[in-house]
């Protein structure tokens, strides 16, 4: 597990899932915020030890609004991807980039979260945009959608600049296809 100290005076951190809470406790972190989709595991229980907060960006208001529609087109933000960014920045000694990193997160749906939506919405296509990181090929595409079968059996596509979704009239039909 990789925790990456964000500022200089050594108060605010930024890691992947959590999976040793040992390591958080040695660098003294007392207050963990997660914004990453899921409770990590074995969250330390000893009183006064941990303030574990678990803030998904998850919206019920938008599931109602969206309630029975056809396609949800949400903007999604993978928090492991932007991560792995984030500690290459890092590394390459760029922090101003590798804040942004570590803020964006914080105003953004992970994939699962997004799923979650739809399928309180009842929509019966889910189609991500507005997509973080920029997903280059398929094995990104593959680490984006992490989790979200789990979440969503089906009915989900990532979005592509000339991406068409039709709904013709009359029917139950949703065609996706491209411009190309």
């Amino acid at each position: 597990m990789n925790i990456i100290q964000v500022d200089d005076s050594g108060l605010l951190f930024i890691s992947p899932a959590i999976t040793d809470w040992e390591s958080v406790a040695a660098r003294g972190i007392d207050v963990v915020i997660d914004m990453e989709g899921g409770l990590d595991d074995y969250i330390p229980t000893a009183p006064d030890s941990c303030l574990y907060v678990y803030f998904p960006i998850y919206d019920e208001d938008l599931a109602r609004a969206a309630t029975g529609s056809d396609v949800l087109v949400h903007e999604a933000l993978s928090p492991e991807l932007v991560a792995i960014m984030h500690d290459e920045l890092l590394a390459a000694g760029r922090p101003r980039p590798a804040k942004i990193m570590h803020d964006i997160p914080g105003y953004h749906s992970s994939p699962i979260d997004a799923a979650r939506i739809a399928n309180l919405a009842h929509a019966r296509l889910l189609v991500f945009t507005h997509l973080l990181p920029v997903l280059p090929n398929a094995i990104a595409v593959r680490a984006f959608l992490k989790g979200v079968d789990a979440v969503r059996a089906g009915g989900v596509k990532v979005g592509y600049d000339g991406m068409i979704v039709r709904l013709p009239g009359g029917g139950k039909d949703i065609q996706v296809g491209d411009i190309r």
